[in-house]
Parts: structure tokens; C-alpha cells; sequence
């Protein structure tokens, strides 16, 4: 930040709060830790949001960031919510209505097993492009 100038517009301080207007293109909005310092260290300003940080490295992480995630599951998240993002879906919960009524011997005239392997081969084959798709949002975001 120290490389670009930016003009102070407007200065006021009001309990312990400042309010600083920047005149600065729209893209450096963002309030990232370079500001911070070209605020403080530059012009000699007290904003207040330093007081009680001892470090630039601990106010980083105070701060939110403006990454975009468009992804729909997270490591954790990919299995349970893809499962049931799954069975959820009209058709697959006939399939599987089918399938737990072909486990009752006493109503079925097919083995369990015919029953089960083609909702499982379906479901599974879902949750195979459902992660290819997120993750090709996942290299989209970065």
C-alpha cells in the first residue's frame, strides 16, 4: 500500500470509533492487513482496531476475506449431504421403497440382492459426478 497514495478525504473519531473515507479505486475496498498498516504506520492514525492485538499476524486472521466459494461440499460434508441430496431425488426414493419391499420375503418374488446392487450402482455413480462437478468448482475458485 505504501507504493500507492491514497488522499484522506475524511477523518472523524467518535468513542473510540474511526471513521476514515479513502479516496481509492473500488478493487482495494477490501480491509486487508496492507491497509491497516498504511493507515497506522503512514499517517500516524489511531484507529482502535489495533489496541488489543499484539501482532499484524493476529489481526489477518480477525479479518474476514472476500474469497468465493461456489462449491456445494466440503471434505466433510461430501458424503453425508451427497447421500442425501441423493435419496432425496423422487426417483431414487421409489428405487428405494422398491428395494426395502423386495427385503420382505413374504411380498417379493425377487431376491434382495437384484434389488439392491442397481440402486447402489445408481447412487454410487451419482455421488461419482456429483464430487467431479464440485470439484471442478473447486478449481474454478482458486
Amino acid at each position: 500500500m505504501s507504493n500507492n497514495k491514497h488522499e484522506i478525504l475524511l477523518y472523524t473519531q467518535e468513542d473510540g470509533v474511526a471513521l476514515l473515507t479513502l479516496n481509492r479505486p473500488k478493487s482495494y475496498n477490501a480491509l486487508k492487513v496492507e491497509l491497516i498498516n498504511w493507515i497506522i504506520m503512514e499517517n500516524q492514525i489511531n484507529v482502535g482496531i489495533l489496541d488489543n492485538i499484539k501482532s499484524l499476524e493476529m489481526a489477518n486472521s480477525l479479518l474476514k476475506s472476500n474469497r468465493i466459494r461456489t462449491t456445494l461440499y466440503t471434505i466433510y460434508t461430501f458424503f453425508p449431504l451427497g447421500l442425501y441430496y441423493q435419496i432425496i431425488q423422487i426417483t431414487n426414493m421409489y428405487f428405494i421403497l422398491i428395494t426395502i419391499l423386495a427385503l420382505i420375503p413374504s411380498i417379493s418374488s425377487i431376491a434382495p440382492f437384484s434389488a439392491i446392487v442397481p440402486v447402489v450402482f445408481v447412487i454410487f455413480f451419482s455421488l461419482i459426478f456429483d464430487w467431479y462437478d464440485d470439484y471442478k468448482r473447486y478449481r474454478s475458485d482458486k
